[in-house]
C-alpha cells in the first residue's frame, strides 16, 4: 500500500510543481504537463491532448529490513515540429522536475527522493514527439513488527 500512497503523493507534488510550465500541444494552445498514473489515458477517451506529459510507474521495491526504496519511473514527453524546441523542452521539463524534488527531498511528510537522479531519452525520437524516462529512488516507511496482540516488537513509527 505504501507504494501507492507514495505514487498519490508524487502526483500531486508534481502537478502543483510544474502546473504553471505551459509546453505546446497538438492544438494552438499551450498546456502544462499532465501529471498521470502508469498510463496516459486510451486514445479517444479524453479530449486532453496528451502532450506534454509526466507518467509515474511504479518500477519496483528493495526492502532489507533496515530501509525500503522504490524505484519509480517518471516518463516524460514533450510535442514539437521544431527539433531544437522539442528537445529544449524535453530538457526543460527534466530539470524542472528534478530541482522540484530536490529542492525539498520530502513529500507527504514521509517519502524521501534519494540520488542518483537519472535520465535517458532513446536515440530514436518519434518526431514530433519527444521523450526520456528518468529513474528516482525513494525511501519510504518502513514496517512496524507487531504480536499477536498488536504490541510492537521492532522497529520505529515511520510516518503511516
Amino acid at each position: 500500500m505504501t507504494p501507492l500512497l507514495l505514487q498519490d503523493a508524487l502526483a500531486d507534488f508534481l502537478k502543483k510543481e510544474l502546473g504553471t510550465y505551459l509546453l505546446d500541444t497538438n492544438t494552438e494552445i499551450k498546456k502544462a504537463p499532465q501529471i498521470v498514473k502508469n498510463f496516459l489515458p486510451l486514445k479517444g477517451t479524453s479530449d486532453t491532448p496528451d502532450f506534454p506529459f509526466v507518467i509515474i510507474r511504479m518500477a519496483g521495491e528493495e526492502d532489507t529490513g533496515e530501509q525500503a526504496i522504490v524505484t519509480v519511473k517518471l516518463i516524460v514527453g514533450v510535442l514539437s515540429e521544431d527539433v531544437q524546441q522539442g528537445s529544449g523542452d524535453l530538457l526543460n521539463l527534466i530539470e524542472r522536475t528534478r530541482q522540484a524534488l530536490f529542492k525539498k527531498r520530502v513529500i507527504d511528510k514521509r517519502f524521501r527522493v534519494e540520488y542518483p537522479f537519472e535520465w535517458e531519452a532513446p536515440d530514436e525520437q518519434p518526431y514530433p514527439e519527444w521523450m526520456a524516462v528518468i529513474t528516482t529512488r525513494w525511501t519510504i516507511p518502513k514496517l512496524i513488527e507487531e504480536d499477536d496482540y498488536g504490541q510492537r516488537i521492532f522497529g520505529e513509527v515511520a510516518g503511516c
